[in-house]
């Protein structure tokens, strides 16, 4: 029969040959399920092509039929199947054609062998980056997409939201950092709400001639965080405190530790400046020199484990408006979590000072699991005690509970 590997091979070798003639970007399996496959016995392979895919290709798609029964099994195919196209949080939808299937629409696959078939599908023009093609019963398949360049664009029609990404190069390489978050206070008020924003900008392209020959440059990263106390229960709604901490760092992000727990291990070190913008009396202004291992083991399910203390000396502190500062932040910052990435979340923060230890909790529960992925945030609880959670009152020993929601945690 054409396009059979062979009709007696077991099936690990023909798997075996075929990972040996076409290098895989990414394969998901799939049990076949509902009227094209109802044998358990029958599985489906669906491969992306080996040239690289830029948005707006029409893409040809190896499927790979699985027998691994003791008998053959017969199945039609249909002429065209429903494909759904997922690009980041957009999902639309098309057909994908079956080719040939007019002409040969029964798929006739012997005993523990395997057959191949082919569909066709074109990808919108504004498709990049990780895209996933979801088949229905014929499997799920994602793969790596390149930006199509602006001259590719003319005469597409693009929808409005999708348009403005076509003119944005270098959003590969922009990403978030610390959590993102929106708070209100509930003890001891609305006085003690609070905001946080962050994210990191790659400096040099993994893609590009530098890093391709010195793959080690693309670890570096730019920072920014800003955090602000905001006091919602005056008429004004005044922030009493705004810190910004921009800063410059390098992430070792992949170090294999080769023990079976450990799910990741990396170091990450930096030069932080924090301050509050404030002139006179009431500015603050200083610098960390940080390093920070980060370990992630496997606890049990979906959940893991985080450990990352982070070890951090003063440069250029302002000595006359926060001199002793080290005495209420201390030299280290212990953050360890434990998390569900589908659901539930406790990340929590200890620093040992001279003046006392302080301590923050965040607990975050992920809105998805209650709305049916209708609400992209996560419920967040906040409690702080201690010193430094704003700058100008570093020396100040702070409680606070807050409940709000997150984007990023």
């Amino acid at each position: 029969m054409p396009g059979m590997c062979s009709q007696r091979l077991p099936i690990l070798s023909c798997l075996d040959s075929m990972l040996v003639s076409k290098p895989i970007v990414v394969v998901v399996w799939i049990m076949l399920l509902t009227a094209v496959c109802s044998a358990e016995s029958l599985h489906i392979v669906p491969a992306p092509p080996q040239e690289p895919v830029t948005g707006g290709d029409t893409l040809t798609i190896d499927l790979v039929f699985y027998n691994t029964s003791d008998s053959a099994i017969i199945r039609e195919l249909p002429s065209t199947v429903p494909c759904e196209i997922v690009i980041g949080d957009s999902i639309s939808t098309t057909s994908a054609e079956v080719i040939a299937a007019k002409e040969n629409p029964t798929v006739v696959v012997p005993a523990d062998a395997f057959v191949r078939r082919q569909l066709r599908v074109t990808l919108p023009i504004y498709a990049s980056e990780m895209v996933q093609l979801r088949f229905g019963a014929l499997g799920i398949l994602t793969i790596s997409v390149e930006k199509a360049p602006p001259e590719r664009w003319i005469g597409h029609q693009v929808p409005l939201d999708k348009g403005p990404s076509m003119l944005q190069s270098f959003l590969n390489n922009f990403s978030v950092y610390e959590p993102v978050y929106f708070l209100l206070g509930v003890y001891p008020g609305l006085e003690q709400s609070r905001l946080q924003f962050s994210f990191q900008y790659r400096l040099f392209n993994p893609e590009g001639r530098l890093a391709k020959k010195q793959p080690w440059m693309s670890g570096f990263y730019l920072a920014y965080t800003q955090r602000g106390l905001w006091n919602l229960d005056e008429e004004s709604e005044p922030f009493t405190d705004i810190n910004f901490l921009p800063e410059i760092f390098y992430l070792w992000p992949k170090i294999d530790l080769q023990m079976d727990r450990v799910a990741a291990f990396g170091l990450q070190s930096g030069v932080q400046h924090y301050s509050n913008g404030k002139a006179g009396d009431e500015s603050r202004s200083t610098n960390f020199l940080y390093a920070e291992p980060i370990l992630g083991l496997y606890l049990f399910g979906p959940y893991h484990l985080k450990i990352a203390p982070r070890l951090f000396f003063y440069l250029n502190n302002d000595d006359d408006t926060n001199p002793d500062l080290s005495d209420y932040m201390g030299y280290c910052d212990l953050k360890m979590g434990i998390a569900n990435p589908d659901g539930l979340a406790l990340d929590s923060h200890l620093w040992w000072a001279k003046q006392g230890a302080s301590v923050q909790v965040d607990v975050t529960y992920a809105f998805t699991r209650l709305f049916g992925k209708n609400l992209n945030f996560y419920l967040q609880g906040q409690y702080f005690n201690g010193y430094g959670e704003t700058f100008l009152f570093y020396n100040e020993r702070n409680e606070a509970f807050r409940l709000g929601l997150a984007v990023v945690r």
